[in-house]
């Protein structure tokens, strides 16, 4: 069963050492964080995740999450965002994070921002990520930003229509201002 916080709390969960890892045995996402909410994890390590939307972590109106000195695995979601769905003035951080085995069956193979947005800050990698869709690591709509600050890898990234890594509908917008490296497919638009 998913944790949920509840809207206008503040939780922060923080793990010494090599972290603390979370399994959500493919029944269920591991965070919902709810309106105007804010939640921290520091090596938090998720596995297993799975939702309708964002497999590890939702994030609802004006909520926000920082991810930091993480790694999350094998998180799917039904519809959009792999392990994380950020919808509705949200916000959404990941810090030295990496990924891998992610997929959604529409759009955005790790993240999907709706109205919202989710920044990269530091580093972060991502490894076989796959979407149906569009973005087959992140991907953006209805006037949502990605910000990549430091760098993002991209290993076996795949879209099925577009964007093998990054996608953005027209009202959205990317902006990288450090490197992205990536190796990926698509079936048919880049």
């Amino acid at each position: 069963t998913e944790l949920s916080v509840n809207s206008q709390c503040d939780v922060a969960i923080e793990s010494e050492g090599d972290g603390a890892t979370l399994d959500g045995e493919s029944l269920s996402r591991h965070f919902y964080v709810g309106q105007q909410a804010n939640l921290t994890l520091r090596r938090v390590h998720l596995r297993n995740g799975a939702a309708l939307d964002g497999g590890a972590v939702h994030v609802g109106k004006q909520g926000s999450v920082l991810i930091a000195d993480a790694s999350i695995c094998g998180c799917h979601a039904t519809r959009n965002g792999g392990v994380l769905y950020t919808e509705d003035f949200a916000s959404a951080t990941l810090s030295n994070v990496s990924c891998a085995n992610s997929s959604a069956a529409r759009d955005g193979g790790v993240g999907f921002a709706t109205s919202s947005t989710i920044h990269i800050d530091g580093g972060f990698t991502a490894v076989n990520s796959s979407v149906m869709r569009a973005g087959g690591v992140l991907a953006a709509s209805k006037s949502s930003t990605i910000t990549i600050f430091g760098h993002l890898e991209a290993f076996g990234s795949y879209a099925a229509s577009g964007g093998g890594v990054l996608f953005m509908d027209s009202t959205s917008s990317i902006l990288i201002t450090g490197s992205l490296i990536a190796d990926h497919s698509y079936a048919d638009d880049g």
